[in-house]
């Protein structure tokens, strides 16, 4: 069976998903403490929070549920970096090479990481829609940690979620977060991606059951 896969994101404003969105981590719901910090939405879309590596604090990161790998400036990693060799990874449709390097003592809400493997990458595709931001975060950091994003109060809370009116099984590994749903007949596969401002179908995966233009 031939999966469709849908990128999409949960607006704040105008979008189809304005109320709380909350995700379980691999520990489960956490025991019972929270931590809440503000965000940014930047472009109408991109969630920008603050985040610490070693002494350099106020950083702005890109929470994006859509990366398996968490992204840095490279400027920002020399001083304290420690090089490993260059991984290959799929984007999308094609193959990238990827300088990689760890640094030392990340900090973002209650998440602390002593030392975390980061991508190093200029980050020119998001001049335009979150200009000045230092990195950017993906699922080797989210997915160890419970955390409910409130698109209206513009607040993470880390920790247990609260229960929300609605909700939806979620498959949770290291490459993605996906749910189920159900459209044009068939039973899809959606991947869960804060990172896109639209829902991405692929059309060669479609075929026929794609509506007309």
């Amino acid at each position: 069976v031939k999966w469709v896969v849908l990128l999409c994101v949960f607006l704040g404003g105008g979008g189809w998903a304005q109320g709380p969105l909350a995700a379980q981590g691999e520990k489960g719901p956490g025991n019972g403490d929270s931590k809440t910090s503000p965000f940014t939405l930047r472009d109408g879309y991109l969630i920008v929070v603050e985040g610490r590596i070693g002494a350099q604090g106020h950083l702005r990161l890109v929470l994006d549920t859509g990366a398996t790998h968490s992204v840095l400036r490279p400027n920002l990693a020399k001083e304290q970096m420690v090089s490993r060799p260059p991984v290959r990874i799929v984007n999308l449709d094609h193959v990238l090479t990827q300088e990689l390097a760890e640094v030392q003592d990340f900090e973002l809400g209650p998440i602390r990481i002593p030392l975390l493997p980061v991508m190093l990458n200029e980050l020119g595709y998001l001049r335009e829609s979150a200009p000045g931001v230092d990195g950017l975060i993906g699922l080797d950091v989210l997915r160890g940690q419970s955390f409910s994003i409130d698109f209206g109060r513009r607040t993470i809370t880390f920790g247990s979620p609260r229960t929300l009116r609605s909700s939806a099984r979620m498959e949770v590994d290291e490459a993605c977060w996906a749910v189920e749903v159900h459209m044009l007949n068939r039973t899809m596969r959606l991947l869960l991606d804060t990172g896109v401002s639209a829902i991405l179908l692929y059309r060669d995966r479609l075929g026929d059951r794609l509506p007309a233009c």
